[in-house]
């Protein structure tokens, strides 16, 4: 996974939300359109995950929002110190969203 800079990071707030039906098909690039709409958000949990880098964000998600997906993770930085995740897992049903804030 790329890093958005040089410097480590000394962990990663992560905020995973379910988004509301109908689920979003569109691309990725309309999903970031669309998150920052509080109309999206169905439900937030918070929780914290210490992180050297970027090298543990997947396991900071696994760790949060078990198991990984098996269609693995469609990510993308989408303005500094932040990472958009987005997938869908087996027993969610619908499409979730993780917003990891780098700190």
């Amino acid at each position: 996974m790329a890093s958005c800079d040089d410097r480590e990071f000394t962990g990663v707030q992560l905020i995973v939300a379910q988004l509301v039906e109908p689920p979003i098909i569109e691309p990725l690039q309309r999903l970031l359109d669309l998150v920052d709409d509080p109309w999206l958000v169905k439900q937030t949990a918070m929780a914290w995950a210490d992180v050297r880098g970027l090298d543990g964000l997947a396991a900071a998600i696994e760790r949060t929002v078990p198991p990984a997906p098996d269609t693995g993770y469609s990510a993308v930085l989408n303005q500094p110190h932040r990472l958009l995740v987005y997938a869908r897992w087996h027993w969610a049903g619908v499409n979730i969203m993780a917003d990891l804030h780098l700190i």
